[in-house]
């Protein structure tokens, strides 16, 4: 009886034992299934993040899988995706990423993914435009890599807003074309030249037309030689700047596209690094061939001036608004009995008589005010001497046609005013002549026996009388040859 009732309790208890076993092997799945979850979950968590940093350093991360809904799903994005395109992670997940795309780069970016997901290697970066949830339109950039993604195919795509620097390499490209619009509107030659070889780096179609600019020398390009410029006239400009670092002027002969011979006057310009270092030099070149001609023609010009000027026997001076003598030619000079050095910077006050200076200051100052030439005739006193003087008072102008100062020519007319003198004087005592003249013209009555004549008043007069009444002629009593022989013959008989 004792047995049994030991039999009956061990059976119990190895029952409870073979239960617990059992429990313990149906909970060692559950275990394992949730131990496995957790892992994945810690996993996906620790993924979730790591796609999450991009927002952080400014790149935003998608996974993108073909699903029944459709082909390049969005099964993941991180925030910065979502700052991107407006829209929220509830509206991004699940629709195709195809469908933000732009339909100009539609096409493109779907061939890419489809090759990303046969395992194809893509080189470089994919740039494309996707429409934002406003509306508007954002310039991205986009590399991606094939991968799996809860256990299924996935394409992670790697994606950056790159607005700023479109906009930054569109303002680039303006400020580019405008450089350009500048350059080729110039209408000399302009280059950017290396520093180290001198070599052309740049120019515009002025300074390159007719040759290649690539790889071409600045001595090759303007001199067609071999080695740089350096004599004494032809003075390197880039060497210059080089020595001096600073802008230069130098005057060069250099060749047009046609070969002729062209005076320049080349400016030099440096150009530095952030060191300080000179690495090129912004170069340009005046035509001015024109101008050295046009200085040789003056000079010619100024040498027969002087010639002229210096030889002549009028008074030829410059005079400014304060009537201060500026220059004057040996003549004039010559007339006070000084040397001209002495004369230059005196006015017309110093030398002249008070009444005369300010009578020459009332011309010259009109001659100022109107731009107009002024001639006059007057007396002048200069020193001892006086004499006639006819005047010619001409303006010479300036920027703007301002005068800036007045040229004069004096000429002594002294004879010519003598001879005018005597002139009017022999032609008053001609018209008294012909006055006389005149009184005795008509008819004269006069006896044809005594020879008397008539006056107005009915008198008779001797013809002596007559005559001397109205004319100064004066009569002088003498004989003829017939009347002598006449009437001597008779009184002598």
């Amino acid at each position: 009886m004792k047995r049994d009732k030991d039999k009956t309790k061990e059976q119990p208890v190895s029952e409870l034992a073979g239960l617990r076993q059992r429990v313990a092997e149906l909970e060692a799945p559950e275990t394992k299934r949730k131990q496995a979850e957790k892992t994945l979950h810690e996993s996906e968590e620790r993924y979730s993040a790591i796609l999450n940093l991009g927002a952080k350093i400014g790149e935003a991360i998608i996974m993108r899988q073909d699903t029944d809904q459709g082909e390049g799903i969005m099964s993941f994005v991180n925030d910065e995706w979502c700052r991107i395109t407006g829209y929220s992670k509830e509206e991004l997940l699940g629709i195709s990423f195809f469908d933000l795309v732009h339909p100009k780069d539609r096409e493109a970016s779907r061939g890419r993914y489809r090759k990303r997901m046969r395992g194809e290697s893509l080189s470089g970066l994919f740039e494309l435009c996707i429409i934002r949830k406003d509306g508007v339109e954002v310039p991205i950039e986009l590399t991606s890599a094939h991968t799996t993604y809860r256990g299924e195919q996935a394409n992670v795509a790697y994606i950056r807003d790159i607005t700023e620097r479109k906009q930054a390499e569109d303002k680039i490209q303006q400020q580019n074309e405008f450089l350009n619009t500048v350059l080729e509107s110039l209408t000399h030659p302009f280059y950017v030249i290396d520093a180290n070889d001198y070599t052309v780096k740049l120019a515009n179609s002025v300074a390159s037309v007719g040759r290649s600019s690539e790889n071409i020398t600045c001595y090759a390009l303007t001199h067609k030689s071999s080695e740089p410029c350096g004599s004494a006239e032809h003075p390197c400009p880039l060497e210059e700047v080089k020595k001096t670092r600073k802008p230069v002027v130098i005057e060069h002969i250099h060749y047009d596209k046609d070969g002729n011979f062209r005076n320049v006057e080349v400016h030099g310009f440096p150009v530095f690094d952030t060191e300080g270092n000179i690495i090129q030099m912004i170069e340009y070149c005046l035509d001015i061939t024109e101008r050295k001609q046009a200085e040789e023609a003056l000079r010619e010009s100024e040498g027969k001036y002087r010639a002229l000027v210096e030889n002549a026997t009028d008074f030829i001076y410059m005079i400014d608004k304060d009537n201060r003598i500026l220059s004057l030619n040996e003549s004039a000079a010559n007339l006070f009995g000084k040397a001209f050095r002495e004369l230059i910077g005196k006015t017309v006050f110093d030398l002249f008589p008070k009444e005369i200076a300010a009578q020459f200051s009332k011309n010259l100052k009109w001659v100022f005010e109107t731009g107009s030439t002024k001639t006059v005739e007057s007396k002048m006193i200069a020193g001892e001497r006086e004499m006639w003087i006819s005047t010619s008072l001409s303006p010479v102008k300036g920027y703007k046609d301002k005068v800036i100062t007045v040229m004069g020519v004096t000429r002594n007319i002294t004879e010519r005013k003598q001879a005018e003198t005597e002139r009017e004087k022999l032609i008053k005592d001609l018209e008294a002549s012909l006055e006389r003249i005149q009184t005795l013209s008509g008819l004269i009555p006069i006896c044809a026996w005594c020879k008397k004549i008539r006056d107005d008043k009915g008198y008779w007069e001797s013809v002596e009388a007559y005559i001397g009444e109205r004319t100064k002629a004066e009569f002088t009593h003498g004989m003829c040859p017939e009347c002598a022989e006449k009437y001597g013959a008779a009184k002598g008989s």
